[in-house]
């Protein structure tokens, strides 16, 4: 059987139909990319969204806030916009529990402080008030002011154009977002954790604001140390339809304290929904363990 010519060639297939479909192929890839990118690229037509009034706002706030910390010494924390579940079925005047709602806000850091205080009455010529025994001559600037009455810190706010909270606002700051939560730190009493005289801590007065730990929206202090006043008018319950932003009773005869102070030996007054009244202390009244912390709400 003869073999094969080394040299003979086999029959080779036409190389056309192979670039007929590579073309093919190229063609349908880039109408392929032209419809996605056709599809997301930005529309020369279309209006685009206008955000230049809403950072305008944004930064009228944001100076406002540096000029007020600026002249105050203050240092302010924005608090988130939210809602949550307000009060508690421990008291009967923490009732009813209801959802509110509440734009976002600033508040200051800590307590307002003796030297923060002192600026003020420089400024205004406005006297301090009688020293504690345990802050001879307010030689403690960094400890909270005391023996303020709510008029007293009114006048303060009008100089460094901030607000006294509304309870609302200060029981959701007070929470630092854990919903429904005894304390601002957490569920469970811990006398290590804030200025109080709980078993077995006997402290002789105020300790130094920030000396504990913050609570998850930066605020220090927001059980213990000193009671803080509110701008609220006590009233026995809640309105249970005002859920937008509340501001409380309209009238009243006393003023709103929360918080806890370091004089108190009852954890209970130290939760977030505990509210505090007292008739020698309203409006106008001051004590040894009562002070004051603000917020600032932002342009109108």
């Amino acid at each position: 059987m003869n073999k094969p010519s080394q040299t003979a060639k086999m029959p080779q297939p036409s190389p056309a139909p192979k670039r007929g479909l590579w073309a093919i192929g190229v063609i349908l890839l880039a109408l392929v990319s032209w419809a996605v990118l056709g599809k997301f690229a930005p529309n020369p037509k279309a209006p685009k969204k206008d955000n230049s009034g809403s950072n305008q706002q944004q930064k009228k706030e944001t100076d406002k806030v540096s000029r007020t910390e600026n002249k105050t010494g203050l240092k302010l924390v924005k608090i988130p916009a939210g809602s949550f579940l307000m009060g508690s079925n421990y008291q009967p005047d923490e009732q009813p529990i209801r959802r509110v709602t509440l734009s976002s806000f600033h508040m200051s850091k800590t307590e307002i402080t003796v030297g923060q205080y002192k600026r003020y009455c420089e400024a205004t010529g406005e006297k301090m008030p009688i020293a504690p025994d345990f802050n001879k001559g307010w030689s403690k600037l960094d400890h909270p002011i005391v023996r303020v009455s709510w008029d007293d810190a009114k006048g303060y706010c009008a100089w460094a154009g901030v607000l006294l909270p509304t309870e609302t606002e200060w029981e959701y700051a007070s929470r630092g977002g854990l919903e429904g939560k005894k304390y601002p730190l957490e569920d469970a009493w811990h006398g290590s954790k804030c200025a109080n005289s709980v078993s077995p801590y006997k402290p002789s007065g105020t300790v130094p604001v920030g000396s504990y730990a913050a609570n998850g929206y930066g605020l220090h202090d927001m059980s213990g140390n000193v009671w803080e006043w509110c701008t609220d008018w006590y009233s026995d319950k809640y309105n249970p339809s005002d859920t937008n932003n509340p501001q409380g009773s309209p009238t009243g005869i006393m003023r709103v304290l929360r918080g806890g102070s370091w004089f108190n030996t009852n954890p209970d007054l130290f939760r977030c929904a505990f509210r505090y009244f007292n008739y020698l202390l309203n409006p106008d009244g001051r004590s040894g363990d009562g002070g004051f912390r603000v917020v600032f709400r932002g342009l109108p």
